[in-house]
């Protein structure tokens, strides 16, 4: 059975079909995830490509989204937990996301599954006990990487560079303003010693 199947077959049982919305939502990001888009399934382009929001559509105002997506997530468990419970396919809308998760349920009468949309060239899935696929996320971008901030050692050296920096400054002008009070009163106390003679008292002469 193929992940589409799965899909068609969830879509037509009574926990799904009652709801339009929810079985549109679940459409969406099935299918977009087959084709390779679940990068771009967020919570505008959802409340525009499935909810008929407009391009105003902000998700802070407006929370169908979130709304929709638990009510999806607690139908769905219910499908497993009755018709789909021996279905070989799984599909989970984890919490905190809304690109579906598929997972394979194989056993001694299941030895193979096919999965040509995840698998363009036709490949056999490895059979295992259970298997989860997730659709890879987006590539980072070096940019993002590149501003993951100074380490904290380069950041305390500057500091400290700064702080030695200031204290020689200071240094610097405390021994500058006392070389010139030092050169301003040697040049005081010579100005003192060098008084010409005749500001001297002239000496008393005593006569018999």
């Amino acid at each position: 059975m193929s992940i589409n199947e799965q899909l068609e077959r969830i879509l037509n049982t009574p926990p799904l079909v009652s709801s339009p919305s929810l079985s549109r939502f679940l459409r969406y990001v099935v299918e977009e995830t087959v084709a390779g888009r679940s990068g771009a399934i967020k919570e505008y382009t959802l409340g525009l490509n499935v909810f008929d929001r407009g391009e105003e559509f902000n998700p802070r105002l407006d929370p169908i989204v979130r709304v929709q997506a638990r009510n999806l997530r607690s139908r769905l468990e219910k499908y497993y937990e009755t018709q789909g419970v021996e279905d070989p396919i799984r599909i989970e809308l984890p919490k905190g996301t809304y690109v579906p998760v598929f997972h394979y349920r194989t056993d001694e009468t299941v030895s193979e599954i096919e999965t040509h949309e995840l698998h363009p060239e036709n490949e056999p899935a490895p059979v295992a006990l259970s298997a989860s696929v997730m659709p890879a996320p987006p590539p980072r971008s070096p940019v993002d990487e590149n501003r993951k901030g100074t380490p904290r050692f380069m950041l305390a050296a500057l500091i400290l560079a700064v702080v030695l920096v200031g204290i020689a400054a200071f240094l610097a002008g405390e021994n500058q303003a006392q070389g010139a009070k030092a050169r301003r009163d040697a040049g005081q106390m010579r100005a003192a010693l060098m008084l010409p003679a005749h500001n001297a008292p002239a000496p008393v002469i005593l006569r018999g």
